[in-house]
């Protein structure tokens, strides 16, 4: 039992019958003591026809889970309709050890509704696929005694196959004597070499059985060989899945960082919702060039926001990959484009204001430049859709299929597709920096959002980037929660530290028009002074009216 110190099991406790479960437990611990168990408990079962037979079983059970052993042993001839009455309130209870050994253990007697509750119980000694000499395999021998004898159970079968077993052997080798004598019984037993359902029965010169016995399991409702090595068809499961293990897991909220990011959408996008009515609803008095444009920014930023919520590590099916792709792309492209072509407007203009030359871009113009953007997107997203596969179930464990997941399955044309999305769109944001870098010497109380747009882009720049490098460098299955995560932060902030810089903005601007019109005034005072020309101190008081009148009214003009 080298496994004991592999998987580090160190407790055993063990459910005993009778005496001869307390003798078999016996031999298991001298086993158990060499390779690392340090702690042994047991407890005592009732018999299947004892009165409250289910109390004692209920109560045993309690006192099994609170010692909370590796190891669950059941020595001896538990009866099998104990562990089909305490499996499923294991589950009901949320717990299982490591690993459960049941012997001996006939799995074709096993009641079909506790297969999905017995997978991953280990089995020593019976295989039911075994061919002996005698009585063929054990459900052979169990036909033949169940037809015998009509009224026992047949969870009772196994006691009489291995009681039955040792009479044959002992008839064999009383045969091989031809006399009663013990020494002469003893040696016809050391000659003996039987093929059963037990195993082969042969003994070594130093008397000592040599046993081919196996050792069985339980998988996916199929008994398996999985010892000894040389006879093994399959390897050995342990520990046992635990019952949440048991359960795949391919819906929304299994995980807590999609609960996390589905709160912080949730603030966002209220958040972002109101902003929008607000400057719908006081469009007239708000100091952005384009309120228009304003609301494109908002719109796209709840695009992304949205699109984490179907990309999430449970939430994978094919529509959902779609659904993804379409709002992330488009989200960014939208916001990112109203980002471009107001940064591009800005810094035409403030190029020709310094010339002198008099210039004029519409909203028309800039709108068709977030067109462009959006146009592009779109043909990509529908070429995405269009050679997208349906979504593949990858099986990282066949037998704890809550780690198993669906993922976007691409074709070659598919990752082509999408690496031109990511291409495109940190070209066209690696343009915007440039262009938010020539706008950083832009006063902001000449052109409005000048060098709020350039941090925006910056921001955004930086995000998709860090975003962009996870989504092709993190590939192990075990981090996709991580990976989710990484690019749900990114995403949100991205564009929500974009939308928040156009509040405060807004709300920032008129103080600081006040604050620069109250300086101007100061400063126009302090030269009265000094100047005796009657025309210029009455130009001066002039302008020094009018600021004042800015000042009170709270009117700043539109410059860009």
């Amino acid at each position: 039992m080298p496994f004991f110190r592999t998987q580090r099991l160190t407790s055993v406790t063990y459910l005993i019958k009778d005496d001869h479960g307390a003798l078999a437990c016996d031999g298991f611990t001298d086993i158990g003591l060499e390779n690392g168990i340090l702690n042994i408990t047991s407890f005592s079962l009732a018999s299947s026809d004892a009165p409250d037979h289910e109390k004692n079983w209920t109560d045993t059970l309690n006192a099994v889970i609170q010692t909370n052993s590796d190891i669950l042993f059941s020595c001896g001839s538990v009866p099998q309709s104990a562990f089909a009455f305490m499996l499923p309130l294991m589950k009901s209870r949320d717990w299982i050890p490591k690993a459960i050994v049941v012997m001996p253990f006939v799995w074709s007697f096993l009641d079909p509704t506790l297969r999905d509750y017995i997978s991953g119980v280990k089995g020593p000694g019976l295989n039911s696929r075994r061919v002996g000499d005698l009585y063929g395999t054990i459900q052979d021998f169990s036909n033949i005694f169940g037809a015998a004898y009509p009224e026992v159970s047949t969870e009772s079968h196994v006691g009489s196959a291995i009681a039955t077993m040792s009479g044959t052997v002992l008839q064999k080798a009383l045969e091989g004597a031809d006399s009663i004598d013990t020494y002469d019984v003893i040696s016809s037993l050391k000659k003996l070499d039987l093929n059963t359902f037990l195993g082969r029965i042969r003994y070594s010169p130093k008397n000592e059985q040599l046993s081919d016995g196996v050792m069985s399991q339980l998988i996916n409702g199929s008994e398996v060989v999985v010892g000894p090595l040389l006879s093994a068809s399959a390897d050995l499961i342990i520990p046992m899945p635990t019952w949440k293990e048991r359960v795949f897991k391919e819906t929304f909220g299994d995980s807590i960082f999609e609960w996390v990011v589905l709160a912080i959408v949730g603030i966002a996008f209220v958040f972002t919702l109101a902003f929008g009515v607000y400057i719908i609803a006081y469009k007239d008095k708000l100091k952005y060039s384009s309120p228009l444009f304003m609301l494109g920014i908002l719109i796209g930023a709840n695009l992304i926001y949205f699109s984490t919520l179907f990309g999430t590590p449970n939430n994978s099916q094919t529509f959902a990959c779609h659904i993804h792709n379409w709002l992330f792309f488009l989200g960014i492209n939208l916001m990112f484009g109203c980002l471009f072509a107001k940064s591009w407007r800005v810094y035409y203009i403030y190029r020709a204001a310094k010339t002198l030359e008099p210039i004029r871009v519409s909203d028309l113009q800039v709108a068709t430049y977030v067109g462009v953007f959006c146009s592009v997107c779109i043909v990509l997203c529908i070429a995405f859709s269009a050679v997208l596969e349906p979504s593949k179930y990858v099986v990282v464990d066949p037998y704890r299929i809550s780690k198993n997941y669906y993922e976007c399955e691409l074709s070659t044309a598919g990752h082509v597709v999408l690496g031109i999305q990511h291409f495109t769109i940190i070209v066209t944001m690696l343009i915007g920096t440039v262009t938010a870098f020539l706008l950083r010497k832009v006063p902001l109380n000449v052109f409005n959002e000048a060098k709020v747009i350039g941090y925006s882009i910056y921001n955004m720049t930086l995000f998709t980037v860090v975003a962009t490098i996870s989504f092709y460098t993190i590939t192990s299955p075990s981090a996709r929660e991580q990976k989710f995560a990484i690019h749900s932060i990114c995403a949100i902030l991205s564009a929500g530290i974009c939308v928040l810089a156009m509040f405060v903005l807004d709300n920032s601007k008129e103080a600081t028009k006040k604050k620069s019109n109250i300086n101007s005034v100061q400063s126009l005072n302090s030269q009265l002074d000094d100047i005796d020309d009657e025309k210029r101190v009455a130009s001066i008081e002039a302008q020094i009216e009018h600021l004042k009148g800015l000042i009170e009214n709270e009117k700043i003009p539109e410059q860009a």
